[in-house]
Protein backbone atom coordinates (compact mmCIF):
# COMPACT_ATOMS: atom_id res chain seq x y z
CA UNK A 1 0.00 0.00 0.00
CA UNK A 2 1.09 3.56 -0.76
CA UNK A 3 0.68 6.40 1.76
CA UNK A 4 0.21 9.96 0.48
CA UNK A 5 1.63 12.94 2.39
CA UNK A 6 -0.19 15.97 0.98
CA UNK A 7 1.96 19.06 1.56
CA UNK A 8 -1.04 21.35 1.03
CA UNK A 9 -2.70 19.84 4.12
CA UNK A 10 0.07 18.41 6.28
CA UNK A 11 2.64 20.00 8.57
CA UNK A 12 5.90 20.84 6.85
CA UNK A 13 7.97 19.91 9.84
CA UNK A 14 9.54 17.06 11.80
CA UNK A 15 5.96 16.00 12.64
CA UNK A 16 6.25 14.00 9.42
CA UNK A 17 8.16 11.26 11.24
CA UNK A 18 5.36 10.32 13.63
CA UNK A 19 3.04 10.24 10.62
CA UNK A 20 5.43 7.97 8.70
CA UNK A 21 5.79 5.53 11.58
CA UNK A 22 2.02 5.44 12.04
CA UNK A 23 1.56 4.82 8.30
CA UNK A 24 4.09 1.98 8.44
CA UNK A 25 2.26 0.34 11.34
CA UNK A 26 -0.98 0.61 9.33
CA UNK A 27 0.66 -1.41 6.55
CA UNK A 28 1.90 1.22 4.08
CA UNK A 29 5.30 0.52 2.52
CA UNK A 30 5.81 3.42 0.11
CA UNK A 31 5.53 7.18 0.61
CA UNK A 32 4.27 9.60 -2.03
CA UNK A 33 4.68 13.33 -1.50
CA UNK A 34 1.94 15.38 -3.09
CA UNK A 35 3.39 18.78 -3.98
CA UNK A 36 1.26 19.54 -7.04
CA UNK A 37 -1.24 21.56 -4.99
CA UNK A 38 1.39 23.61 -3.15
CA UNK A 39 2.25 23.97 0.50
CA UNK A 40 -1.00 25.22 1.99
CA UNK A 41 -1.45 28.16 4.33
CA UNK A 42 1.53 28.83 6.56
CA UNK A 43 3.20 31.92 7.98
CA UNK A 44 6.45 31.26 6.10
CA UNK A 45 6.94 32.26 2.44
CA UNK A 46 6.75 29.54 -0.19
CA UNK A 47 10.52 29.41 -0.79
CA UNK A 48 11.07 28.74 2.92
CA UNK A 49 8.40 26.05 2.96
CA UNK A 50 10.01 24.36 -0.03
CA UNK A 51 13.38 24.48 1.71
CA UNK A 52 11.86 22.82 4.77
CA UNK A 53 10.22 20.15 2.63
CA UNK A 54 13.41 19.44 0.67
CA UNK A 55 15.58 19.35 3.80
CA UNK A 56 13.41 17.87 6.55
CA UNK A 57 10.74 15.74 4.91
CA UNK A 58 11.68 14.57 1.42
CA UNK A 59 14.82 12.63 2.52
CA UNK A 60 13.00 11.13 5.52
CA UNK A 61 11.63 7.79 4.26
CA UNK A 62 15.18 6.51 3.72
CA UNK A 63 15.64 6.59 7.51
CA UNK A 64 13.12 3.72 7.66
CA UNK A 65 14.30 2.10 4.45
CA UNK A 66 11.10 3.06 2.63
CA UNK A 67 10.90 4.05 -1.05
CA UNK A 68 9.45 7.48 -1.79
CA UNK A 69 8.65 9.78 -4.70
CA UNK A 70 6.53 12.77 -5.63
CA UNK A 71 3.10 12.15 -7.13
CA UNK A 72 -0.66 12.42 -6.67
CA UNK A 73 -1.50 8.77 -6.04
CA UNK A 74 -1.56 6.86 -2.79
CA UNK A 75 -4.01 7.01 0.08
CA UNK A 76 -4.56 9.59 2.77
CA UNK A 77 -3.79 7.93 6.09
CA UNK A 78 -2.22 8.25 9.53
CA UNK A 79 -1.74 11.14 11.92
CA UNK A 80 1.32 13.04 13.10
CA UNK A 81 0.04 12.78 16.68
CA UNK A 82 1.68 10.13 18.83
CA UNK A 83 -1.72 8.82 19.87
CA UNK A 84 -1.90 7.31 16.38
CA UNK A 85 1.04 5.06 17.22
CA UNK A 86 -0.02 4.53 20.83
CA UNK A 87 -3.49 3.50 19.75
CA UNK A 88 -2.16 0.65 17.62
CA UNK A 89 -0.19 -0.84 20.53
CA UNK A 90 2.36 -1.97 17.92
CA UNK A 91 5.81 -0.83 19.00
CA UNK A 92 8.18 -3.05 17.04
CA UNK A 93 8.30 -0.74 14.02
CA UNK A 94 11.69 -0.15 12.33
CA UNK A 95 13.41 2.61 14.26
CA UNK A 96 14.81 5.55 12.33
CA UNK A 97 18.54 5.30 11.68
CA UNK A 98 21.29 7.07 9.80
CA UNK A 99 21.95 6.25 6.17
CA UNK A 100 25.48 7.67 6.56
CA UNK A 101 28.35 6.32 8.68
CA UNK A 102 28.15 7.58 12.27
CA UNK A 103 29.74 10.95 13.02
CA UNK A 104 32.23 11.59 15.78
CA UNK A 105 30.10 13.50 18.31
CA UNK A 106 30.55 12.25 21.89
CA UNK A 107 27.44 14.20 22.92
CA UNK A 108 25.06 16.46 21.01
CA UNK A 109 22.90 19.37 22.14
CA UNK A 110 20.07 20.32 19.77
CA UNK A 111 18.91 23.89 20.26
CA UNK A 112 15.45 25.36 19.79
CA UNK A 113 14.94 29.01 18.80
CA UNK A 114 11.42 29.48 17.55
CA UNK A 115 9.01 32.46 17.85
CA UNK A 116 6.13 30.04 18.37
CA UNK A 117 5.97 29.03 22.07
CA UNK A 118 9.22 30.83 22.98
CA UNK A 119 8.90 29.48 26.52
CA UNK A 120 10.06 26.13 25.09
CA UNK A 121 13.25 27.58 23.58
CA UNK A 122 16.74 26.64 24.72
CA UNK A 123 18.12 29.01 27.36
CA UNK A 124 21.76 30.25 27.49
CA UNK A 125 22.39 27.49 30.03
CA UNK A 126 22.39 24.97 27.19
CA UNK A 127 25.49 26.49 25.60
CA UNK A 128 27.26 26.45 28.96
CA UNK A 129 26.30 22.80 29.40
CA UNK A 130 27.45 21.92 25.88
CA UNK A 131 30.81 23.58 26.50
CA UNK A 132 31.31 21.74 29.78
CA UNK A 133 30.78 18.31 28.24
CA UNK A 134 32.35 19.01 24.85
CA UNK A 135 29.06 18.46 23.02
CA UNK A 136 28.47 19.14 19.35
CA UNK A 137 25.88 21.93 19.21
CA UNK A 138 23.22 21.62 16.51
CA UNK A 139 21.50 25.00 16.00
CA UNK A 140 17.82 25.44 15.29
CA UNK A 141 16.98 24.70 11.66
CA UNK A 142 15.94 28.34 11.15
CA UNK A 143 19.31 29.59 12.39
CA UNK A 144 21.56 27.17 10.54
CA UNK A 145 20.03 24.35 8.52
CA UNK A 146 22.03 21.15 8.18
CA UNK A 147 21.06 18.22 6.01
CA UNK A 148 18.88 15.54 7.54
CA UNK A 149 21.44 12.84 6.84
CA UNK A 150 24.30 14.83 8.40
CA UNK A 151 22.10 15.44 11.45
CA UNK A 152 21.31 11.75 11.89
CA UNK A 153 24.96 10.81 11.45
CA UNK A 154 25.84 13.09 14.37
CA UNK A 155 23.12 11.52 16.53
CA UNK A 156 24.15 8.00 15.55
CA UNK A 157 27.42 7.70 17.47
CA UNK A 158 26.72 9.99 20.44
CA UNK A 159 26.58 8.61 23.96
CA UNK A 160 23.60 10.90 24.50
CA UNK A 161 21.65 13.42 22.45
CA UNK A 162 20.24 16.23 24.59
CA UNK A 163 17.60 18.82 23.80
CA UNK A 164 14.41 20.57 24.79
CA UNK A 165 11.00 19.80 23.28
CA UNK A 166 11.54 20.43 19.58
CA UNK A 167 11.08 18.84 16.17
CA UNK A 168 14.45 17.09 15.79
CA UNK A 169 14.14 15.57 19.26
CA UNK A 170 10.64 14.42 18.32
CA UNK A 171 12.21 12.61 15.38
CA UNK A 172 14.86 11.11 17.64
CA UNK A 173 12.29 9.55 19.96
CA UNK A 174 11.36 7.34 17.00
CA UNK A 175 15.00 6.39 16.35
CA UNK A 176 17.39 3.76 17.69
CA UNK A 177 19.71 6.39 19.19
CA UNK A 178 20.15 7.66 22.77
CA UNK A 179 18.09 10.75 23.52
CA UNK A 180 16.92 12.85 26.45
CA UNK A 181 14.14 15.33 25.68
CA UNK A 182 13.98 17.72 28.62
CA UNK A 183 11.50 20.19 30.08
CA UNK A 184 8.51 18.28 28.79
CA UNK A 185 6.21 19.79 31.42
CA UNK A 186 6.46 23.17 29.66
CA UNK A 187 4.54 21.56 26.80
CA UNK A 188 2.28 19.43 29.02
CA UNK A 189 -0.88 20.47 27.13
CA UNK A 190 0.67 19.55 23.77
CA UNK A 191 1.82 16.17 25.10
CA UNK A 192 -1.71 15.50 26.34
CA UNK A 193 -3.04 16.15 22.82
CA UNK A 194 -0.57 13.49 21.63
CA UNK A 195 -1.92 11.03 24.19
CA UNK A 196 0.99 11.31 26.64
CA UNK A 197 0.35 12.39 30.23
CA UNK A 198 2.78 14.25 32.48
CA UNK A 199 5.43 11.93 33.88
CA UNK A 200 4.88 9.16 31.34
CA UNK A 201 7.47 7.58 29.05
CA UNK A 202 6.81 6.13 25.61
CA UNK A 203 6.33 2.35 25.48
CA UNK A 204 8.71 1.80 22.56
CA UNK A 205 11.63 3.59 24.23
CA UNK A 206 14.99 1.84 24.43
CA UNK A 207 16.87 1.95 27.78
CA UNK A 208 18.92 4.95 26.56
CA UNK A 209 15.86 7.03 25.68
CA UNK A 210 13.68 9.09 27.99
CA UNK A 211 11.57 12.17 28.54
CA UNK A 212 12.66 14.47 31.37
CA UNK A 213 9.59 16.20 32.74
CA UNK A 214 11.35 18.49 35.19
CA UNK A 215 12.97 21.76 34.16
CA UNK A 216 16.49 21.21 32.81
CA UNK A 217 19.25 22.77 34.92
CA UNK A 218 22.99 22.61 34.66
CA UNK A 219 22.97 20.46 37.79
CA UNK A 220 20.53 17.78 36.70
CA UNK A 221 21.99 17.62 33.19
CA UNK A 222 25.51 17.19 34.53
CA UNK A 223 24.21 14.41 36.78
CA UNK A 224 22.97 12.57 33.69
CA UNK A 225 26.37 12.92 32.03
CA UNK A 226 28.20 11.74 35.14
CA UNK A 227 25.98 8.66 35.28
CA UNK A 228 26.66 7.88 31.62
CA UNK A 229 30.41 8.25 32.10
CA UNK A 230 30.37 5.96 35.15
CA UNK A 231 28.54 3.28 33.23
CA UNK A 232 30.77 3.40 30.15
Amino acid sequence: MIARYDLSKRNISFDFYAWMVHAYILGYREIVFKVSTGFGKHSQPEHELRKRYESIIKPGPALMGLPSREGDDGEECATHKLWGILGTKVYDFPKLKSVLPPGNARYTVTLRNCPVHPERNSTPMWLEFAQKIGATVIPDFADHAISLYDRMALYADAKMNFGVVNGPMGMLLLSEYPMLMTGCAVAEFAWKKHGVLKGEQLPWFLPSQSLMWEKPTLGNLMAVVEKIEREC
